[in-house]
This record gives C-alpha cells, structure tokens and sequence, in this order.
C-alpha cells in the first residue's frame, strides 16, 4: 500500500513562500487587469453605443446663412424623408467659465439623466459633469447666471457632446474653463437672448445627404458642415476606446507570460533538488505520472487561488478602471456586463499556461533512470558549454565568479533578464507616453498658436478696419477608399506675422506653396506632389490641388494655402476673410463674431489633458516596481540558495558578509542594465504603434519619444528597486552557516 505524499506540497510551499507569493501576486494582477479593464471598456462601448440609438445622435450639423422657419424644416423632412431639428443654444459667462445653454432637445440628441433629477420646474437646469465636478456643484444649489437665478436639478449626457469642448480643436474638457447646461424651451424663450446661436442637426432616414445639401445650397450659404465621423465631440471615442480594449487584452497576458516564465523556471530548480525524493517514490512503485500529478497540484492551486482572487478584485475595480478609462468623455452611466468568456478565459489560460511550464519542467526529471536519479549529486548543475569557456586563471575572481553565475544557470539568468525587460518597458512606456504630450505641446502649440486670438466671424468681410491679420477657412471633404475625411483649407496672408510654417527639418517653408501638416501627411498616407480631389461642404464643388509641402505640425486637419490663392479657388473676392488672428482683444461689433479662440484656453486645455495622463505614469511606474521587486527577489533567492555552499566556503576562507553580499548579489546589475538597454528600442516600438492604433481616426501624428532624462530618471528608478531588493535579500547570505559547506560534500 503506497503512502499519501500530498503533505510534502505543503513543505514545498514554505520552503519557497516568498516567491510563490511573488509568482500568485502576478497572476493576480494580470487576471483583475483583465477582467477589470476589459469589462469596463467593452461595457462603455455598448452603453455608448445604445445611447447613441436611445437618443437619436445626430447624422450631421450644420451653421446655415439664414433662420429656417418650422415650415421650411417641415417641408425639408417631407421632400427629403429626414428628421431636421433646429438647436438654438447662448453663450455667456459663470465663475471665470463659458457656460454654452441649450434648450432641450425633442427629437435629435436627445438628453439622457446621469445623476440627480430631470427639468421639472421653471428656472431648472442641468449641466454636464464636468462643470458639476469642477465647480463643486451639488443639487439644489443655486447659479446665478446673467442676473437670473437658477436650480442645478441633475447631471446629463447627449450623444453628440460626448466629449464636452468648446470647440472641436480643443484637447480635452476642462470644468473650469467651459460648461454644457441644459434649460426647457420655456425657460430659454424668457431669458434674454444675447450672444444666441443657431445651428441644424440632422438624421436621414435615406440615402440623400447629396441631394439635401444641394437643395440647402441653393437657398443659401451652408457655412459649415460637420459629418458625426468627423466631428471629433463624437468621433474620437470609438478610436480611443478600441485601443483600452486592445491594452486590456494585451497587457495582462504579457505578465501572465512572465509569471509562467518564473514558474517554469522556479520549479525546474526545486526539481532539480528533488530528484533523490522523486527516486525514492519511484523505487516504492510510484507511476511518473502519479508524481508528476502531485508536482502539478502546486502549481494548478497557485493558478486556481491566483484566478479566483484576480477575478474578484476585477470585478471589484471595475468601476475604478471605468473612470479611468472614462475620463475624456461625458458617457452615461454604465452598466457593466461581464462576459462569460472573459471568466472561461480568466481561469483556463494561467492554469493552461502554469500547467505547461510545471509539465516541461518536469520533463527532464521524468526521463532519467532511478539509478541516476537517486545519486546524491543527480540535481547538481552540470558546466554548460558557456561556462567552460570562462577562463580559470585570466581576470579577477569577482569577475571570473560573476560570469560563471550568469551562464552556469541560464534559465535563471534568462528570467532576470526579461522580468527586467518588462519592469523597463512599464517604466519607460509611462515616461515616453507623458514626453511624447509633453513634445506637442512645447514644440508644435507654440508653432501653430502664435496668436493670442482668433475671432471666428458669423458671415465673410471684405474690408479690415481693425488691426488684426485676416484669414479665410473653408471646409472640405476627402474621399479615399469609400471613406469620407474632413479637410480645412486655411488662407493665410503672405508673410503672415502669426503663422509659421517649417518642414521636419526645421526649415522655413515658402508662403506660396500648399502645405498639409504630417498629420494629415500621416493619416491620408499623402506627400509632397500628390495631387488629391477634394469637395468644399458649402458648394459642393470638386477642387483638384497639389500638394507642396508637410509642414512639421502633429495635429490639425488643415491644408494652408495663401488666402488669395484660396479665395481665387472658390471664386470669391480675394480680399475675403471669416476671421482674424490678434495679439490682443480687437473691437469688433459682437453680432457679427460667431466664436472667439484664445491661445491661452487652448494651451490650458492641453495642460488639462497631459495632467489626466499623468495617472497612466503612475500606474506604469507601480506595475513597473511591483515586476521589479518579485524578480529580483525570486532570482536572488534561487541564486543564495544554489551558493549556500560556495558563500559558506567563502565564510571559511575569511571573507567578510559585505564582501560576500557584494559578490553573490551583484552579478545581477549587468543583467539589469541589458534589460533596460533592450527595452528602450522595444518601448519606442510599442509605443509608436499604441499612438498609431490610437489615432488612427484621428488628425494626430504622434510621435514616441524617450529623452535622454527620462531614460536616467527610468534606470534610477529600477536600479533603486533593484538594490532595495538586494538589500532585502542580504539576510539570506547572512543566515547561510560555515557548517553548510562540510553538509554539502558530496
């Protein structure tokens, strides 16, 4: 009757806590990342997508030269099988803050309540939550706003502001700077109307857009046309939100690979130690595959208890993932769905993967006879062939003593290696991630902003009484591969004081050619001398233009041209403008301005978005410390534990423990720094095609950069993790005994 040998899996257990607990912590984090962030991101994507269905979101908008009258929207809807609704929306000042009211919409967009209550009484009003978080708002409070008082009733959403800018070139939404508020049709038709607004939303219900704008174009000017694919409110959503649920898929199961790498490697060596036991059992007349099961069970438990614990603390952070994930955008409150497959492949790929490394691992312990197995030196480490090479009288012991580390034990110091590599690639993503927002800013905002103004007029002009530079924008669209694209032609005048222009190489750029920014370069796949057909949104007419240069600007979708050349092209008076830019505040009659942009909101917009994604740094940095500090930890415990012999020795010779310390702990510092080297290329790498993936629908052409301090603050950090470890790890040499090396003859 053979005996139960399952309480040696306990033993085994504690005999190596600290890095099971390591391999367990890995396993967690890599199952609640992806349960976490995959339900998060997938569950924002269908709520987005349904409200977009529940409330109507708009096909198109559209700012048109005249007022049209319900008859005239009544008769388009009918001729025209459309839904066409008129938004009328003012723009006045609260709290240093543009505060843009609309009335409720009915048919198109329609609100949708994200906390608190709907517009139920006289003077109620909601506004978007990131005015209400950023004005620390609460409901019932009281806003005054242009001398009338109203009740802050609820929180809402619309699908058409699902990121809440003021205008589409801004980064990102900031509270302080702009608000969305929401009041009845009652309510707005009271108040005085300065400064009021009114634009078209329209939904077909057929295939006739071409036709619809034609019949707007003969009726009047249509002075500007937004499609919702390329309205970026709306628009840039989808691309970001592809690319979480891309990450969440990807990152987890980089460092369920790497805890499958230390489980392989970690049990090879506790085999190894096991061979005299692993003969014994089978000179009782254990089957391999009955031992094998029970070197298995440690392993599938980890995985089990790893699973289990990730997958309710996923479930628990789902909501914290969902914020981060959601910070951009004004989305409703989501309902999460967890996926049934998610949880299969929660707990069947660790198990899968653990399983696997254990069973190789496991291999070679397998096929040896019993007769070798149960010699006393079968689990010692035979010299591979790197080792040999190694000479024995050339170079310093110390040096000698470390190479012999690193390659008489491969797979340990491959393990070092790639945990390295993947403690780098965390850190130095983090930093690249934050430099690269840090570049836009610096270099190409202070080359396109050289303005402090920009006024937007209602309708074109033709004379400048003011001081400011005119400039002329017209919109057009792009056909490639049966996709549309949005293009803006900017006129500029010739040696304009405010636009600058220059290549990638900095050089400066003449004022006759037609330059498209390398955002457009990048994203249409366009260079210099192609020649591209475009048509204009308001008169539909086709323009064939040939492209001269890129200029080094990596965002925007703009096309600059001189404004004479532009208004030539459309036919109009060359001295034609729709706005001016200005170093200061121009004295220009209100009615006639339909917006006014300035450099600082812009800049102050960016600072908001670069600030939001600086919480991306962080996490990186703590799952790049966290990496770090378990495998440092196994490596150098596996590495006292293999030396226990030759430290004791070392002990009897007369070394000191510092001296020792030195020796068997920092082999691993050449080890950190190929790591950290190798990373470099890889994160540049990884991340240049995170930035493409992410702005593919996008005019952005993001470049990944590393300097060369962020790559010192970088190895700092990890050379810190590192050395903390090994000082941890320390007490382990000092506990080793000069007896160890009598006990350890063979």
């Amino acid at each position: 009757m053979k005996m139960s040998i399952n309480k040696r899996i306990k033993r085994i257990f504690l005999q190596h806590k600290a890095t099971y607990i390591g391999m367990l912590i890995l396993i967690i984090l890599s199952t609640s990342t992806f349960l976490g962030l995959k339900t998060a991101s997938t569950s924002i994507k269908k709520n987005v997508q349904d409200n977009r269905i529940d409330q109507s979101l708009e096909d198109a908008n559209f700012y048109y030269s005249k007022k049209l009258s319900q008859k005239e929207i009544k008769e388009y809807e009918k001729n025209y099988n459309l839904i066409l609704e008129e938004n009328i929306y003012m723009e006045t000042e609260y709290n240093k803050a543009t505060l843009r009211i609309r009335q409720k919409s009915e048919e198109i967009n329609k609100p949708v309540l994200y906390e608190g209550e709907e517009l139920k009484n006289p003077n109620d009003i909601m506004v978007d939550r990131y005015f209400f978080e950023a004005q620390n708002l609460s409901f019932g409070d009281k806003m005054i706003i242009d001398e009338t008082e109203y009740t802050v009733c609820g929180v809402f959403v619309t699908p058409d502001y699902l990121s809440v800018k003021k205008n589409e070139s801004d980064f990102m939404c900031d509270g302080t700077k702009f608000g969305l508020c929401m009041i009845d049709k009652t309510t707005f038709n009271n108040i005085d109307k300065k400064n009021i607004k009114t634009y078209y939303s329209v939904i077909f219900n057929e295939n006739n857009e071409e036709e619809f704008r034609k019949e707007l174009g003969k009726n009047g000017i249509v002075l500007e046309w937004t499609d919702k694919d390329t309205n970026s409110r709306i628009s840039t959503f989808d691309g970001e939100i592809e690319s979480l649920i891309m990450a969440s898929k990807i990152v987890p199961l980089f460092i369920l690979v790497l805890s499958s790498i230390i489980m392989a490697v970690v049990n090879g060596r506790m085999l190894k130690k096991e061979y005299v036991y692993i003969g014994t059992l089978l000179s009782m007349g254990y089957t391999k595959w009955e031992i094998a099961k029970h070197y298995m069970r440690l392993p599938l438990y980890l995985s089990v208890t790893g699973t289990v614990i990730g997958g309710i603390t996923g479930i628990a952070t789902t909501r914290l993932f969902s914020a981060i994930s959601s910070v951009e955008y004004n989305i409703p409150k989501p309902v999460y769905h967890f996926n049934i497959m998610d949880i299969a492949f929660l707990i069947i790929v660790p198990t899968m993967l653990n399983y696997f490394a254990t069973l190789i691992s496991l291999r070679e312990g397998m096929n040896l006879n019993i007769v070798s197995i149960l010699k006393a030196n079968a689990g010692k480490m035979k010299k591979g062939r790197l080792t040999k090479l190694i000479p024995h009288k050339k170079g310093s012991f110390k040096l000698r003593f470390k190479l012999k580390e690193i390659t008489s034990n491969l797979s340990r110091s491959f393990l070092m290696f790639v945990g390295m590599v993947a403690a780098s690639l965390f850190m130095l993503a983090g930093l690249s991630f934050d430099n690269s927002l840090e570049f836009l800013f610096n270099s190409n905002f202070h080359q396109l902003f050289g303005y402090e103004y920009q006024y937007v007029l209602k309708e074109p002009l033709y004379e400048n009484s003011t001081d400011g530079e005119p400039y002329m924008i017209s919109s057009f669209q792009y056909r490639k591969n049966e996709e549309i694209f949005s293009l803006s032609l900017n006129g500029v005048t010739r040696n304009s004081k405010y636009i600058k222009l220059y290549d990638k190489d900095k050089n400066a750029i003449g004022e006759d050619k037609v330059v498209i920014t390398s955002a457009v370069a990048k994203r249409l796949n366009l260079k210099k001398g192609d020649i591209i057909k475009i048509r204009n949104n308001s008169n539909l007419k086709y323009y064939d233009i040939t492209i001269d240069d890129i200029c080094n600007i990596q965002y925007s979708d703009d096309i600059y041209l001189p404004i004479d050349k532009l208004n030539e092209m459309l036919d109009i008076p060359k001295n034609t403008y729709i706005g001016l830019y200005s170093d200061e505040e121009l004295n220009i009659n209100s009615n006639k301005v339909m917006n006014v942009l300035t450099a600082k909101d812009s800049k102050a917009g960016l600072e908001t978005s670069i600030a939001a994604f600086k919480v991306f740094l962080y996490i990186m940095a703590v799952v790049s410390a966290i990496i770090g500090v378990i495998v440092v930890y196994i490596v150098t415990s596996m590495l006292v534990e293999e030396n226990r012999k030759n430290i004791s020795m070392l002990k009897v010779v007369g070394y000191h423990n510092k001296e020792i310390s030195k020796l068997i702990l920092n082999f691993t510092s050449v080890l950190v720094w190929l790591g950290f080297l190798v990373a470099i290329p890889l994160t540049n790498s990884i991340i240049q095609q995170f930035f493409d993936s992410l702005t593919s629908n996008m005019y952005f052409d993001f470049v990944a950069k590393l300097e060369t301090l962020q790559m010192i603050i970088a190895l700092a950090i990890i050379l810190l993790v590192n050395y903390v470890t090994l000082g941890i790890c320390k007490k382990k040499v000092l506990k080793v005994n000069m007896a160890e090396s009598l006990k350890a003859r063979d």
